[in-house]
């Protein structure tokens, strides 16, 4: 029974890894928001969703042919082919009626019509902002990118075009600064249109969030000329030229670089200086001031100053939250703290990050949840459970 046990575990490993499964060093930009997809690739759900809350009761029934988590109070569902909105209680805030939509973000969500233009309706569901634009993104401090033809923008919450459309790319504002591309290279523009870099890079990498969802610290922007990888501060002033052939953004005083010579990854401070000597095939951000490296194919963890917390033992390693980071060992998975103490040993078929408090997990029955202690909170009864946001998690039934 044992090994039947193992085999149905391996088994859901390999159909759900692909969810999982992460670069080894993240140094890649943050990528636009996904357009949504057109309407011939929507069918019906054999397996209807619905949700769940905290102690595992079904409050919304299983009637979704798709469905995506809460979003400031509201949650986009779909039925056949057409998308609309839910509120926690279940009701309609719009029956399903659009081609294609957006989550809810700063109170206002993207939606597109039969005839493919797209605007934002509001927390009630009414029309905030005319349907007139070719891509309409989420609201980012107090912004959104915005498609006229080929070309983004940036309006405001009244539809109005702060920035004209001129860029073949835009990414969404953080801390008054946004990436954006014109003439096949990438700049930085403030949320006036003005410009902090100038479009003459391959690429450029804003500082990220904390694992905890503190908002990035200010720090060095990391850029990409002729191949290399150096910063820049805020003001577009180089600080540590291009010397790099690979570098992600600072986190906490450091940033993975990658040795142009040795090809070997380290930790730099904001001088350029090696504080942790190329050594690693992989180094990538996990929070709470510690780095996953990478090392002859297994991975372990150190502190900012090189420390090692845990050799490299683990076949898969990956970021912290709420403390606690999923690894996998032998195809089985389990959690470890940021002190290096495991959480229990391996045993499950797949464990996902933390989220508010709970962490989706692969039991031979199916899919549960288990929380920082490592108590079975929810019980393994589904085919399919995503993360829990504002305390309510989708799910799909066998």
């Amino acid at each position: 029974m044992s090994d039947l046990r193992t085999s149905m575990r391996l088994s859901l490993l390999l159909t759900l890894l692909a969810i999982l499964l992460l670069p080894a060093c993240q140094d890649e930009p943050p990528q636009p928001p996904h357009k949504p997809e057109s309407i011939s690739d929507y069918s019906s759900s054999p397996y209807p969703w619905g949700y769940i809350d905290k102690t595992g009761r079904l409050v919304i029934p299983y009637r979704f042919d798709d469905c995506r988590n809460f979003r400031e109070g509201r949650a986009l569902v779909r039925i056949a082919d057409r998308w609309g909105f839910i509120r926690k209680d279940g009701s309609f805030l719009q029956k399903p009626a659009w081609i294609a939509a957006r989550d809810f973000s700063e109170g206002l969500a993207s939606v597109r019509n039969e005839q493919g233009l797209e605007g934002y309706i509001d927390t009630t569901g009414k029309i905030a902002i005319p349907l007139q634009f070719d891509e309409a993104r989420p609201f980012h401090e107090g912004l959104a990118a915005a498609r006229s033809g080929e070309l983004f923008g940036y309006i405001d919450k009244t539809g109005k075009w702060i920035v004209k459309p001129r860029f073949a790319k835009a990414s969404p504002f953080q801390q008054g600064l946004a990436v954006v591309k014109e003439n096949d290279a990438y700049g930085l523009i403030n949320a006036k249109g003005e410009t902090v870099l100038p479009p003459e890079y391959q690429r450029i990498l804003l500082p990220k969030a904390e694992a905890d969802g503190r908002p990035p610290e200010p720090s060095l922007i990391t850029v990409k000329k002729q191949g290399k990888y150096g910063f820049t501060n805020r003001h577009g002033k180089t600080i540590i030229p291009p010397r790099y052939a690979k570098a992600s953004p600072f986190q906490q005083g450091r940033a993975a670089a990658k040795d142009a010579g040795s090809k070997k990854y380290g930790l730099i401070n904001t001088s350029g200086d090696w504080i942790v000597k190329p050594q690693y095939d992989g180094l990538q951000y996990a929070g709470y001031k510690r780095w996953i490296f990478r090392k002859d194919g297994l991975f372990g963890l150190i502190d900012a100053d090189g420390r090692e917390i845990l050799p490299a033992r683990y076949d898969q390693l990956y970021a912290f939250s709420d403390g606690l980071a999923p690894f996998s060992k032998d195809h089985l998975w389990s959690y470890v703290d940021t002190s290096g103490q495991a959480l229990s040993e391996p045993q499950f078929g797949l464990a996902w990050a933390f989220h508010e408090g709970y962490a989706r997990v692969g039991f031979y029955e199916g899919i549960g949840c288990i929380d920082t202690e490592g108590e079975v909170v929810i019980t393994p009864d589904f085919r399919e459970l995503r993360d829990f946001s504002e305390g309510l998690a989708r799910v799909q039934k066998f």
